[in-house]
Parts: C-alpha cells; sequence; structure tokens
C-alpha cells in the first residue's frame, strides 16, 4: 500500500476519534450539559433580555444533539465491522449511517493488508536518447508542467494483464472509482486493490484517478447462484443486504427480499423471519424489484377506470386472437405477448428488434469470452483497434460514417430507407461511434484550435514548430521543436504550451496547418499522443512484425479519416492490403519491392529542394514494410526530407527497416505492446490495428459511401390487427391499395391526394413517382379495416395532448428522449434518458424479456437490469410494467418477462395517426385525412430518438434500423401534407411551411425535405430565399471533404419542373 494510502486512513481514524471524543471534551470543558443546566434560571431569562446565554446555551445543545447523531451511527458501524456484518437500517439516521460508513471505509486504509504493489512492475531498461539531427529542442524531451501530466521514459513499462480465465473485462464509467467498480461488481469495495494490482500497467502507480473507456480486468468474478425462477440459493458468508445488491442493485431493498421469502420452506422445516439470520442452502426469492410501496399503488384516477371495459393501449406488436368485446385492464400471464390482442388493438412497432450481437473479428492478442454476470462490462461489439489507444481513429471512422450517412439522405426517395449496413459490420460501427459520442467533439476542437493558431502567424514558414500534441477531452498541450511564445489563450512557456479546448476561438478557414497529425497511444491517465509526421521527417518502428504492422495500419487508417488530414496521400509499401482503397481511395498500396514511389518522392524532392516552397502542393506520407526497398533508396529519400530548405511535404515511416536510417527518429513497440520514443518522453500504449479490423473498417467505410435504397419494411409475423395492415412508417401496405390511375387523371376521394398527379407535381416538391407511392387508393374494404382496428385513437391521442395530465405513462421517443410516469420515483428521475431507454427496449420486444437479456442489451449486470426495471415500475406503476409471480406461486412458469403495458408511445401514435389519415383519404371532399396527418407531424419536437450519452441505444442499431424508417416515414408525411396544402385554393402556406420544418427537424439531411421548404418559399413569393435555400443546401452542399455531388435524378426533376414556373431572381 502506498504512505499516502495509509496517511489517509490514519487521519481518517482520527477524525473519527476527534468527533467521539473531542466534541463532548470540548462541550464539557466548556460547562454546556444538559444535566448541569438550571433550567429555572433558563426560564427566567426567557422573558428578559438575552445577554448571549442564552444563544450559546443552544448552540450547545445543537452541538450535543448532533454528537449523539452521528455517534450512535459511528458505533453501530464499528460494532457491525468488527462483527463482519452491516449496521441494520434506521429510518432518520440515513444521512449519519451514510457518514460514518464512509468514514470508516477511509479509515480502514490505515488496516488493509496490500500486495506489495511495486513489484508488479518491472522498470524499463535505460536507453541512451536516440540522437536526432532535425531541430528538436531540449525542451520538447523534457517532461510538461504539473498541469497536464505526461508519460515519460521514466514509465514503469510492465507485461500487460493477460485476460486469462481468471478475469474479467471491464470499461471505466464516467463516475467510477476503482472502490465504486469493486463494490458493485465484485461485491466488496475493499477488493479494489486487487483491481489495482491486476491493472497497474494501465493504471499505474496511482490508482486515484482513472479516465472514463479505460478497459480493466477484473478478478473472476464469483459463481452466479441465481436460479431461472428468481430465487437465489444463500452462500455461505452470504448477507441479505449482499444479496440485495448483487441482484436487485440496492443493499438497502434487503426487507423486500425478507417479505417475499417468509412463505418459502427452508431446509429443517425452517422459515425466514429474522432479517440478520441466513443460513447456506436457503433459498430466497429475489422476483420483487419494485419498492412495496408502488406494488399496489392504484392508476391515476383521470385514467379510464378498469372495471369499465377498455381495450389496452399499444405496448408493442400482438399476435394472439382476443375476445370480440375490449378487455378489461387485467395483469398477463401470456409467453407470446404483454397484451392479449383484440380486434380493436391499436398499432404495433412493425418489427420486433432483436438484441443479440453480431460477431466481431477477432484480434491478435485474444480477448477472453465474458459469460459472467458481473463481469459484462466488455461489449460483444467492442473492437478494441477503434477504442481507447485507437479512440482518435474511433472519432475519425465516426466523423466520416457520419458524413456518408447524411450524404445518403440526399439520395432518399419517399417510401424507402436507406439501407441499414450488415450485420457483420456493426461491431466496427458500434464502436467507431462510441469514440466519437466520446471524443467527435474534442477532436473537432482540435482541428480548430491548431489552425486558429497557425493563422496567428499568417505564413506557413512561420507556423509554430509542433512536433507532439497530447490531447484530454478538456485540453490540448503542444510540445514544439524550438522556444516559441503563442498567443492566448494558449499558456505555458518555452516549447511547451496548452489551452482548453472549449476556448472561444474565431472561425478560421484555412488549409490545415498540421495535416500529417496522427495518434501513436494513450498515456496511464488516459491523454492521447499525436506526432507530427510532418515534422520528424523520417520515423522508424521497430517491434515484432506484427506489432509493427498493426501500428502502420492504425497510422494508415487514421490519416485517411481525420478532419485535418485529407490532402494527404497515403501510400502503403509492402504490407498486406487490407487499406487498400481505404475511404474512397485515399490509402493506396503497392507490392514489397516496388521502388517507383520511393523513387518518384526522393526526385521530387531534390528537385525542390532550394526553392524556399513553405506551402507544397502536394502532401505524402509513405509507409514501407520490412524488406520493402533496399537500404539506399530508403536513405536518399531520408536525407532528401532532412536536407530540404523549406517543407518537402513528405513523412516517411520504415518498419524494422533492415539498416539504421540516419536522422531517423526511433519509435520501439515493446512486447508488452507499449511504444517508445525516448527522443520526445512518449512511452504510451501503442495503437494498434489488426488486418481483421482494418479489412472490417475499410468495408464500413465502403458500404456507408454507397446510396442503396430499399423499401419501407414490414412485419412478416403480424396476421391481425393494425400492425398486419401498416409497414414501419405507418403507410398502408401495398396488398391493401390500389395503384393510381394515369398521372393526367383524378384519384378520387379514396386517395389523400384526389387531384392528377401531374397537378401536385406541378404544386409542390414531387414528382408524379412521389404521387404515387405516398397517396395510392384506398378501397373501401382497407378503411373499413383500419378503423376498425384502431377505435381509440381519437382518445388516445386526447390523452396524449394533456401533458401531465395524461392518466397513462408517456414515452417520448420523436425527439429527445424522455418518459412521463405517474408516480413520484426519485431514481428515475435523475436518470430519464437511460429509463426512457430501457422502457423503449421493452416496448419493442413486447413478448418480454429476461433480466439476462436486458443485461446483455445495456451491457450492464442482470441484478442492475432488475434494479432497473423495478426502477421503471416505481414510476409508471405496477399496472403499466406487471411484477413477476413470486416464486412458488400459479403462473412462475409462464411469465415472459419484463415489459410494457398500456403505456402511450408518441412513435406508435404517429403511426396511428398516418394509418387513419391515409385510410380517410379525401372522401366527400373532406380533409380529414390531412387533418390526422398534421397531428401526427404535431408529436415531432427533433430528430426520433435524439439522446447523446455514450454508448447508449447499442441494441437498436442492429438490422433494420427504426430510428431511420421512422424518420423516413416523418418525412412522407409532411410531402404529403406539403403537396395537399399547396395544391389548396387557396394555398395553406403556413401548414405546408410548418410541414416541411417538420421534416427537417426530424431529418436535418434528407434533401427531400430541404427541397420542401424552397418550394414553399417560392410560393410565398420569396424566390431569392428559395434561390438560396437551392444553391446552398443542394448544390454547394458537401458532407465530407470531398465537392458537392451532382443532384439525384428525382432532385434534378423537381428543381426543373419549378425552375420553369419561377420568375429570375437577382
Amino acid at each position: 500500500m502506498r504512505l499516502a494510502h495509509r496517511l489517509q486512513g490514519v487521519a481518517g481514524l482520527a477524525a473519527i476519534v476527534a468527533f467521539v471524543v473531542g466534541v463532548p471534551a470540548i462541550l464539557l470543558a466548556a460547562r454546556i450539559a444538559p444535566w448541569a443546566t438550571n433550567w429555572a434560571m433558563v426560564s427566567q431569562r426567557l422573558t428578559i433580555a438575552d445577554n448571549g446565554t442564552l444563544l450559546v446555551l443552544f448552540l450547545g445543545l445543537l452541538a450535543w444533539l448532533g454528537w449523539a447523531y452521528f455517534t450512535v451511527s459511528f458505533v453501530a458501524e464499528a460494532a457491525a465491522r468488527i462483527r463482519d456484518t452491516r449496521p441494520p437500517h434506521v429510518h432518520g439516521f440515513g444521512l449519519s449511517q451514510a457518514v460514518a460508513r464512509r468514514m470508516f471505509d477511509v479509515a480502514a486504509l490505515a488496516f488493509v493488508a496490500m500486495p506489495s504493489l511495486a513489484t508488479a512492475a518491472t522498470p524499463a531498461a535505460a536507453s541512451p536518447a536516440v540522437t536526432v539531427t532535425q531541430p528538436l529542442s531540449p525542451a520538447a524531451q523534457a517532461p510538461p508542467p504539473s498541469d497536464a501530466p505526461t508519460a515519460t521514459a521514466s514509465t514503469p513499462s510492465t507485461a500487460a494483464p493477460d485476460p486469462g480465465a481468471g478475469t474479467a473485462p471491464y470499461t471505466v464509467r464516467r463516475g467510477d472509482s476503482l472502490w465504486r467498480i469493486a463494490e458493485q461488481q465484485l461485491g466488496d469495495g475493499h477488493r479494489w486493490t486487487e483491481i489495482h494490482a491486476l491493472n497497474r500497467a494501465t493504471l499505474g502507480a496511482d490508482p486515484d484517478l482513472i479516465t472514463p473507456g479505460t478497459l480493466l480486468l477484473l478478478p473472476e468474478p464469483p459463481i452466479t447462484t441465481t436460479l431461472d425462477n428468481g430465487t437465489y440459493v444463500v452462500q455461505p458468508g452470504n448477507t441479505l443486504s449482499q444479496i440485495a445488491r448483487d441482484e436487485l442493485g440496492d443493499a438497502a431493498r434487503y426487507p423486500e427480499i425478507v417479505e417475499s421469502s417468509e412463505d418459502i420452506p427452508q431446509p429443517g422445516g425452517e422459515h425466514l423471519t429474522d432479517p440478520d439470520l441466513i443460513k447456506p442452502g436457503w433459498t430466497v426469492d429475489i422476483t420483487p424489484d419494485a419498492d412495496p410501496t408502488t406494488a399496489t399503488a392504484a392508476p391515476s384516477t383521470t385514467a379510464t377506470p378498469e372495471a369499465e371495459a377498455k381495450p389496452p393501449i399499444t405496448a408493442g406488436p400482438q399476435h394472439e386472437p382476443g375476445p370480440a368485446s375490449p378487455p378489461a385492464l387485467e395483469p398477463h400471464t401470456s409467453a407470446t405477448a404483454p397484451t392479449p390482442a383484440a380486434a380493436g388493438t391499436p398499432p404495433t412497432p412493425a418489427t420486433p428488434r432483436s438484441a443479440a450481437p453480431a460477431d466481431q473479428p477477432s484480434r491478435e492478442t485474444t480477448t477472453p469470452a465474458d459469460t459472467s454476470d458481473h463481469g459484462r462490462s466488455l461489449p460483444a461489439w467492442f473492437v478494441p483497434g477503434l477504442s481507447g489507444a485507437g479512440s482518435l481513429l474511433g472519432a475519425g471512422v465516426f466523423l466520416t460514417v457520419r458524413a456518408h450517412r447524411r450524404t445518403q439522405l440526399r439520395s432518399r426517395i419517399p417510401a424507402h430507407v436507406i439501407a441499414p449496413i450488415p450485420a457483420a459490420l456493426v461491431p466496427a460501427d458500434e464502436t467507431a461511434r462510441a469514440a466519437g459520442t466520446r471524443m467527435a467533439d474534442a477532436v473537432q476542437a482540435l482541428d480548430r484550435a491548431l489552425q486558429t493558431l497557425a493563422a496567428a502567424f499568417l505564413e506557413p514558414s512561420c507556423y509554430p514548430p509542433v512536433v507532439a500534441v497530447e490531447l484530454t477531452q478538456a485540453r490540448v498541450r503542444v510540445h514544439l521543436a524550438e522556444d516559441t511564445t503563442l498567443p492566448q489563450p494558449w499558456t505555458g512557456e518555452g516549447s511547451t504550451w496548452s489551452a482548453p479546448l472549449d476556448a472561444r476561438l474565431p472561425g478560421v478557414e484555412m488549409i490545415p496547418p498540421y495535416p500529417m497529425l496522427v495518434s501513436v497511444g494513450q498515456a496511464a491517465d488516459g491523454t492521447l499522443w499525436m506526432v507530427n509526421l510532418e515534422r520528424l521527417g523520417t520515423l522508424t518502428v521497430t517491434g515484432t512484425p506484427a506489432d509493427v504492422a498493426a501500428f502502420a495500419r492504425h497510422v494508415a487508417a487514421e490519416l485517411a479519416v481525420s478532419p485535418w488530414s485529407f490532402l494527404v496521400d497515403v501510400h502503403v509499401v509492402g504490407l498486406t492490403g487490407e487499406l487498400d482503397a481505404f475511404n474512397a481511395g485515399r490509402v493506396r498500396h503497392s507490392p514489397a519491392g516496388d521502388l517507383t514511389p520511393l523513387d518518384d518522392l526522393a526526385a521530387d524532392i531534390e528537385a525542390s529542394r532550394d526553392t524556399g516552397d513553405w506551402d507544397p502542393e502536394d502532401l505524402t506520407t509513405l509507409v514501407l514494410g520490412p524488406a520493402s526497398a533496399d537500404a539506399a533508396s530508403v536513405q536518399r529519400l531520408a536525407t532528401a526530407i532532412i536536407e530540404h530548405t523549406a517543407r518537402p511535404g513528405v513523412s516517411l515511416i520504415a518498419l524494422n527497416p533492415d539498416e539504421p536510417i540516419t536522422g531517423a527518429v526511433t519509435a520501439e513497440i515493446t512486447t508488452d505492446r507499449r511504444l517508445h520514443i525516448r527522443s520526445l518522453g512518449i512511452d504510451v500504449e501503442a495503437a494498434l490495428l489488426t488486418a481483421a479490423e482494418a479489412a472490417t473498417t475499410a468495408d464500413l467505410l465502403s458500404v456507408t459511401d454507397t446510396h442503396e435504397n430499399i423499401p419501407m419494411p414490414v412485419d412478416p409475423t403480424a396476421t391481425d390487427g393494425l400492425a398486419a395492415l401498416i409497414d414501419a412508417g405507418g403507410a398502408i401496405r401495398a396488398e391493401h391499395v390500389e395503384p393510381r390511375p394515369a398521372d393526367d387523371e383524378p384519384a378520387g376521394g379514396t386517395s389523400l391526394l384526389p387531384d392528377p398527379a401531374d397537378q401536385y407535381a406541378a404544386d409542390a416538391a414531387l414528382t408524379v413517382e412521389d404521387v404515387g407511392a405516398l397517396a395510392p387508393a384506398v378501397p373501401d374494404a382497407t378503411t373499413s379495416k383500419v378503423l376498425a382496428a384502431d377505435p381509440h385513437l381519437d382518445r388516445d391521442h386526447e390523452w396524449w395532448t394533456r401533458g401531465s395530465g395524461c392518466p397513462v405513462p408517456r414515452l417520448i421517443l420523436l425527439g429527445p428522449v424522455d418518459i412521463h410516469g405517474l408516480h413520484a420515483a426519485p431514481a428515475v428521475s435523475d436518470r430519464k434518458r437511460h429509463h426512457a431507454e430501457l422502457a423503449a427496449y421493452l416496448w419493442l420486444h413486447p413478448g418480454g424479456v429476461r433480466s439476462s437479456q436486458i443485461g446483455e442489451a445495456f451491457n450492464c449486470t442482470d441484478g442492475r437490469a432488475r434494479a432497473d426495471v423495478g426502477n421503471l415500475r416505481t414510476s409508471f406503476g405496477e399496472r403499466h410494467v406487471p411484477r413477476a409471480p413470486r416464486g412458488g406461486q400459479a403462473g412462475t412458469e409462464k411469465w415472459p418477462g419484463a415489459h410494457l403495458r398500456d403505456v402511450l408511445v408518441d412513435l406508435d401514435l404517429f403511426r396511428r395517426l398516418r394509418a387513419r389519415g391515409l385510410a380517410l383519404g379525401a372522401r366527400d371532399g373532406k380533409p380529414d385525412g390531412i387533418d390526422y396527418l398534421v397531428k401526427a407531424l404535431g408529436l415531432v419536437q427533433g430528430e426520433p430518438f435524439s439522446d447523446d450519452r455514450e454508448g447508449a441505444w447499442v441494441w437498436m442499431h442492429e438490422g433494420e434500423r427504426i430510428d431511420h424508417e421512422i424518420a423516413a416515414a416523418i418525412v412522407d408525411t409532411a410531402l404529403l401534407v406539403h403537396a395537399a396544402t399547396l395544391h389548396a385554393d387557396p394555398p395553406d402556406l403556413g401548414t405546408a411551411h410548418h410541414a416541411a420544418t417538420a421534416a427537417l427537424l426530424a431529418s436535418p439531411y434528407d434533401e427531400p425535405a430541404r427541397l420542401a421548404l424552397a418550394k414553399v418559399e417560392d410560393a410565398a413569393g420569396n424566390h431569392t430565399e428559395a434561390q438560396r435555400l437551392r444553391r446552398a443546401e443542394v448544390f454547394g452542399r458537401t458532407d465530407d471533404d470531398r465537392p458537392p455531388i451532382d443532384p439525384t435524378p428525382r432532385s434534378a426533376t423537381v428543381i426543373r419542373t419549378h425552375a420553369r414556373q419561377r420568375p429570375e431572381s437577382n
């Protein structure tokens, strides 16, 4: 144990003693004690002016009460620790018991025996500094100031912990500490020392600061004793509070286990009656996962009484036929669906989503399969090369994929969605998304900070000579080759300066000043280290063939997706071709022995040696695999780079060269996969990308760069109710509608757009093909089926519009996710988005899910999943989140798992309103159908499923994407309203504008919605604004670093049609 921790324990113990003994000693010395007080005198003084005596007495009495309040808890905690039990929870003493528990935790540090952590690591062997012929200032090798510690060559270098059968991986989350991880994952906070010992190579000697995203190894978790029927077999050493903490997520909920287990006969005929007495081998019921006070909570008095027969509100797909009349709201025990479907069952999610993760590519160092409950901290989709030391690569992939998807939305055609990515690519996509959520803002802020810095020096020849960069989520630190003074907001001196990433900086549009800046690894404190390859000139990398190749892949891939490297041509010679054509050809590949790239670059640099060009047109990073070129050719290029008098625009990376390269900076990757650049004082976990990871990432970028549309999906398992009549977006299925007549003939009132299709194409931003796809003719028989399948739509919509007065819980998904329950639930109110995600997961899995399925989807323990469902039940009420039958009760074997019942979901309500509007059409010349579509658009508050929490909604991103489907459905609904209102006589410009803005609110990058808004501006006479929108948002729009794409055929048709109608505008 470190001396600092031992001293903390001594200080904590001294504080306890000082309080328990010192406070009464001081009060007695001051002669302030209730038993020594003359109360008769006090009574007299109450009738006269006080000279301060009463105040002193009053404060003294308060001090005695406070001392007694805390001392009782201190004594109880001490007694419990001596007996190795937990003190009983006493109402009213929660604060003092929490303080006592924490104080004794700190004091325990003075007595806890730990293995010698110093022996867990072997200091790195001393090595002389590499001689560098480039102007690297000695200051660049010195450790940076204390405000952001640097990983230096003196950092102990140890073998990374071997993830064997006795360990389980865990990814650090925001707010974690080693104590908290040990308490939650291992059941005992004191076991943090074991975690530290296992991860010393990652955490270093100081365990006080751990960084979110860090991958740790935990000691082997205990064997689960939870049975499938919701019971737990007591093991030696168990306490009820421990079982409650592990299985229900909250130790204070042990009374629930007592209550639910009293009737279970134990061995020898005994029963559980005393919470402090349980015996090994006893069986306890762990299914009660909500506060007992909410188990019998009645529904809101504003809801329809249960005695009054009403059909349930949609909670998911319905499969079983129900009674002819609307059923009463009774608990459900069906194992196939949470609610029986009646003839009047409202619509449901079109396709249940599976939480089963796709397989991920293997890594050269095998990560053990995670089969334990407590160890579920490394998700199945995790791709190591895009996280941790490779987080900047992951962020670059995330930004690139996001740009590709935005471009895909330009080619989406109505009634279709962009094709989902293949299942095999989901792991890379999800890992990049997790890294991007965490690091994308930091990457973009770094890009802005470096551009603003360089702009202050005007000429490229004057740019600060950045050699290396340290990046956290809050700050950037630059290491320069020579002493320089940097402007505000940069602070520091000499060659080391730092700036906050949230500094207010002016927007600067310029060529990136440091285009070959690339990450090389991650320090123990989570800081990401980057080097400027262009400044280094030539970098040799030594290590095992597999490691140096993985490092080269990482560098090449990151340069291909980094926002500041889009001008860099990456050429790889001699390695395998996983990165060939990576990100639209940003990486090129040549076989070993091809000297053409090497010789051409050397010749170009030699020719421009004395031109004084500090802004070269071409920028190239050349990566040479082992034995890819002869030593003379390699040395020629390295010498040409060094001897160039200005900026050659070329960097060279040589992997395990046959001979030393004069003037090169050396990076060594040791057998424990740490990267050392000793001349720069860098010692970090190396950033590595395996061949499989590189190939998968390349495929992901390629797939998302294509523009494939697929028809809106339908649920093939739905055979009755509204779900059997509509697709995933709420449109009526093709087999239940009829095609429109010729484009110049009216469709009649059975269509939502009754006039000829070519008239709508002339008045609105639609094509005749759009009109046919979005507004078919709906036969009377289909209309009758739609109306009969959803008789309570108007009631449910009216309930929704009541807001907080809605008599049933509400789940908001069409915008920032949120939930509104019926009861106060502090555990939910502070974590509403998490519980909204959980509610959405349950709603999309109406057949019920087990705690293990929730744990797999949310990457948490089964106990945590069970507790979260209990929290949701507390908020919604047991009627809406049914409780599992207790162990031994009838119906246990038929329990389908956790599910929702009678919960209003805006996404589901949108589908129902859209289906009703399409079914009604424009019969009898009435706009009833459009009115329902307007109501549906009124539910939209933003992009569906908006939630910026890191790692959230991963389970939803596999297979068909409901978020993409509903966003497309909103745009298509808006186009129908847009067409109908602009074609009306007179046009309803307000509603048309509302529809277009709602579409852009839900899908900001959908091109049909942008064209619709431009058409509304034209119709209003704002031709200049309409033209600006088309030029900026269509013709001149680019979502990445490439030029704008050509308008799609659909967009070209819409623009050409309306160009003939517009007057010329300036």
